[in-house]
């Protein structure tokens, strides 16, 4: 069991709605220090006054994932006031509902910098502080999207098994290491938040669009028990079965499924943060 009482905590992404909840539901833990990071910082300010933990400590820092420098600046910062977190939590994404070939090379590249890259940018100089300590937990929440791609979500799937693909690599050579450090990887379906209310599935009882709060729970009930993987809903664990069968016969069952209908049910060309 991990323990995150009188644990430091850095959450990316914790302006958004399951950011939020991820907040809520992390202050009733306990941890000693809760650190909130998003590029919004009206959004950060909103979010910290809405949170109250008694032996908790609430900082927030503005920094946009996307740029490389400003993730090597909040790393730095960290590090020199000593500050470096126990519990890495990287919770931000961004979502563009545009095809393959509408996706223009700018949303390409910062869809792939705050979806893959800034996940490299923010392990790589904290995860030294949790190897020298032998303690600490690094959880990715990527997606359904990084298991099964949508078409429909160009950028947004490809760069979501990047992020799988970072976990992965990452937990392997943790492995190899015969670190310590746990890994979790975190694989919702479509999640209802402000963003995207209209957002459906073609078979709610299989495959029932997520509510954030109960996202957040189970999230932090894996990081208590050191799962190394969630996948929600639990369907979702069939994916690598699926994969054995022939692309034909995958394909007809994704559409039974309304895999690509979903994806549809966003607005076309709706740029969430």
């Amino acid at each position: 069991m991990s323990d995150i009482r009188g644990k430091t905590v850095l959450i990316t992404g914790a302006a958004g709605d399951l950011g939020r909840a991820l907040c809520r539901e992390l202050l009733t833990q306990n941890p000693a220090v809760l650190m909130l990071v998003d590029k919004n910082p009206r959004g950060l300010e909103d979010v910290k006054s809405g949170l109250s933990g008694k032996d908790t400590t609430i900082l927030t820092y503005h920094c946009d994932l996307s740029d490389h420098r400003q993730c090597s600046k909040l790393s730095g910062r960290l590090l020199a006031a000593n500050k470096q977190p126990h519990i890495l939590i990287h919770n931000a994404g961004i979502l563009s509902s545009k095809s393959f070939r509408e996706c223009t090379d700018e949303e390409i590249e910062h869809t792939f910098q705050v979806n893959a890259a800034a996940l490299f940018w923010l392990t790589s100089p904290l995860l030294g502080s949790m190897l020298k300590s032998g303690t600490g937990h690094i959880i990715t929440i990527a997606s359904a999207g990084g298991l099964i791609a949508s078409a429909g979500l160009g950028a947004y799937s490809a760069s979501k098994f990047a992020a799988v693909g970072f976990h992965e690599t990452l937990r392997r050579e943790l492995r190899r290491q015969k670190s310590p450090v746990k890994t979790t990887l975190v694989c919702p379906w479509y999640i209802r938040t402000a963003m995207v209310p209209q957002v459906k599935s073609a078979r709610p009882l299989l495959l029932p669009i997520l509510e954030a709060d109960d996202v957040a729970r189970k999230t932090i009930r894996a990081i208590l028990k050191n799962r190394p993987r969630l996948y929600m809903p639990p369907l979702l664990y069939t994916i690598p079965l699926l994969r054995i069968l022939p692309v034909a016969f995958l394909d007809r069952i994704l559409d039974w499924f309304g895999v690509d209908k979903a994806a549809e049910s966003i607005s076309p060309g709706q740029h969430l943060p």
